[in-house]
């Protein structure tokens, strides 16, 4: 292609320091990543488990690009195809163990966490979230 065929075109600023991604939009929770975790069960308890914000990544907590969000709203494609809808909420809350942040924020847990115990595998079993928090 040409520069005279591009019509239009979106750049990020260069972003300093080392890029990680923290979580995904499906079950990838990254070790040490309390922060991002409480991001994502924040939207969620927020707009009452109507949208989530998840593949956080980044530089450090401060800078962060390229998120995808999730809604358990049906036919909602303002997202894209990486929204999972409560599919992926539900991906999210299996794996997610509420940390000190969502302790301080006083966030609702989701009906699709399970208490952490011992020798506990991470695993995606596909459920359906059907709760929505008060």
């Amino acid at each position: 292609g040409t520069f005279e065929q591009l019509k239009c075109s979106m750049a990020e600023p260069f972003i300093l320091g080392k890029y990680e991604k923290y979580t995904n939009n499906g079950s990838y929770i990254a070790a040490d990543t309390e922060w991002a975790q409480a991001l994502s069960h924040f939207t969620w308890h927020f707009t009452k488990g109507q949208l989530m914000v998840v593949d956080i990544q980044g530089s450090g907590s401060t800078i962060l690009t390229d998120p995808q969000i999730h809604s358990s709203i049906s036919d909602d494609d303002r997202f894209g195809y990486g929204n999972l809808g409560t599919q992926g909420m539900d991906a999210f809350f299996l794996q997610h163990v509420c940390n000190d942040i969502c302790a301080s924020l006083q966030l609702q847990p989701s009906p699709m966490q399970r208490p952490r115990c011992d020798g506990d595998v991470d695993v995606d079993l596909g459920y359906h979230q059907t709760g929505i928090p008060p």
